[in-house]
């Protein structure tokens, strides 16, 4: 088992309420008001970059609709139930990918073949719509 760093924790924990976040199509504002904290304090939860405090993941995990312990990387804990279950473990995988800059490559190239997919999507709708 590898080994991590506290920073290493809260990155990954970041990264799940991040996910989970924007798969529930919950604003950094929202979530923020929530925990009655600003976009900021939600962005660094994010990133890892200040911890988020044991009461406030609590709260996440309510918000969210989420169990507490998927937050602490519990692999056993169930999913969310709108989320797809495949695309977190994908995610945990890269979050355990010992380079940050093999992680940020693997990102973009997800998000451009996403958008890709998107804009084909969106031209093969006008096509039958116009048809």
């Amino acid at each position: 088992m590898i080994k991590k760093t506290r920073k290493q924790f809260y990155v990954e924990m970041g990264f799940r309420i991040r996910q989970v976040r924007s798969l529930n199509k919950i604003s950094q504002e929202r979530l923020g008001e929530k925990l009655s904290v600003s976009k900021q304090t939600i962005q660094r939860y994010e990133s890892g970059e200040i911890h988020i405090p044991s009461d406030a993941i609590h709260i996440c995990a309510h918000v969210l609709n989420t169990p507490v312990n998927f937050f602490y990387g519990d692999e056993t804990s169930p999913a969310p139930s709108n989320t797809n279950r495949v695309g977190l473990m994908v995610a945990a995988e890269i979050m355990d990918l010992p380079d940050d800059n093999v992680r940020r490559s693997i990102y973009q190239l997800a998000r451009s073949i996403n958008r890709a997919g998107n804009k084909a999507s969106l031209s093969q709708k006008r096509e039958r719509e116009s048809a």
